[in-house]
């Protein structure tokens, strides 16, 4: 609007510089036929002021074209800023939306895996409570018939011990929990790295237990191999804490059923006992497998602890030629296998054998005559993971 403005002022200036111009031509063309004193003074008068209008229109525009020259030379100098600013906001823009795609990513593949946990844990909880009411199911048909009973039976005292007991199972497995020992966790194919890692971890717990009871059971084991596999064990349990981080499920109450007089709702409270337990069960289950690993090493911790801690630490103890299934087992589960050696009979290889000494022997020379410490190598490819460590026949 304020440039209309200036348009129209400029265009009746010019007018009226063009009207006063024509009327001073006029008034001197009547001045020449009928010459006054009046006449002369109004056409100078006239002509000065039409000139003046002329040179105000004509400063004006030359004013008007500087100030426009500046602005434009001030947006031409500032344009180079503002490009690098738009594209500051382009490059931010991206950033942003690479950030919102990488979070949704992430979020979408957190959902992923709460999911496939809570599916799982749904499972087993149905699993477990269907095998206990198949197992109630008898006895609790059996006692819809009148039973003749000798004598009276306190069924609220049973049903508060068996009350007692679930509760305590409870807190049994918060206190196991707590302390780093195993749960059992299925291994299936929709599991992410992370809860692979998880699951090995917990296997080798609970297998080192059931190791150590073996050995325990037997009566003739070496103490020495107990001993060492205990120390396993609780390097073990000490990853397991160190990941949970002192957090576990918190179990829900139990709920009463009020007072108890028969066998029927007896069994019904054990159903319901039993279903408490094996909720709390898969609370475990779910929380274990969404624990966290940022600033674990569990890839490096697992082979590095079979290598060092578990095998380098029991095979002084056993047989190496023929090792318990349960050290293959662990071997196993990082692609490891004991480099096979016949004592007598396998020529000593600097290139795969540490040799250590040699000794004179009876029997073929050059030959292993000892076996120090056993070695290890890749299942996969062979490779040599650790050197036997031998003394050469001379």
């Amino acid at each position: 609007m304020h440039k209309i403005k200036e348009t129209f002022y400029f265009l009746i200036l010019v007018m009226i510089g063009i009207t006063a111009i024509g009327y001073a031509q006029e008034e001197s063309e009547q001045l020449e036929a009928e010459p006054g004193v009046l006449q002369t003074l109004i056409g100078p008068v006239v002509i000065i002021l039409a000139i003046g209008i002329l040179l105000t229109v004509i400063v004006y525009i030359i004013f008007r074209t500087v100030q426009q020259w500046r602005t434009m030379h001030e947006i031409i100098q500032a344009l180079p800023d503002s490009m690098q600013k738009i594209w500051n906001i382009e490059s931010n823009i991206t950033n942003s939306l690479k950030l919102i795609e990488v979070g949704q990513t992430a979020i979408q593949g957190n959902h992923e895996e709460i999911e496939n946990s809570l599916n799982t844990t749904n499972r087993n909880i149905r699993r477990i409570i269907s095998a206990i009411q198949e197992s109630q199911e008898s006895n609790v048909e059996e006692v819809v018939e009148p039973i003749e009973e000798p004598v009276s039976i306190d069924y609220q005292r049973k049903a508060e011990e068996e009350i007692r007991k679930a509760e305590q199972k409870v807190l049994e497995l918060q206190d196991a929990y707590q302390s780093g020992q195993s749960i059992i966790l299925d291994d299936t194919e929709t599991i992410t790295l992370r809860q692979r890692l998880l699951i090995s971890l917990n296997w080798m717990e609970h297998s080192l237990q059931e190791w150590i009871g073996e050995l325990e059971g037997s009566g003739s084991a070496n103490g020495d191999l107990i001993q060492t596999l205990k120390y396993a064990n609780q390097d073990v349990r000490d990853k397991l804490i160190e990941i949970r981080r002192n957090e576990h499920p918190t179990p829900r109450p139990l709920e009463s059923t009020g007072n108890i007089d028969n066998e029927t709702e007896f069994h019904k409270l054990q159903i319901q006992c039993h279903k408490h337990v094996a909720h709390f069960e898969g609370m475990l289950y779910g929380y274990e497998m969404q624990c966290p690993l940022e600033n674990e090493n569990c890839d490096d911790f697992i082979p590095q602890f079979i290598k060092d801690r578990l095998f380098n630490g029991v095979a002084k103890y056993l047989d190496t030629e023929q090792p318990p299934e349960q050290l293959r087992s662990f071997l196993a589960v990082v692609d490891y296998e004991i480099i096979p050696l016949e004592v007598g009979k396998t020529v000593a290889d600097a290139h795969y054998h540490d040799i250590q000494k040699s000794r004179h022997t009876s029997g073929e020379q050059g030959t292993i005559v000892e076996v120090i410490t056993p070695g290890l190598q890749r299942i996969s490819d062979g490779e040599i993971v650790q050197k036997p460590v031998v003394v050469r026949g001379e």
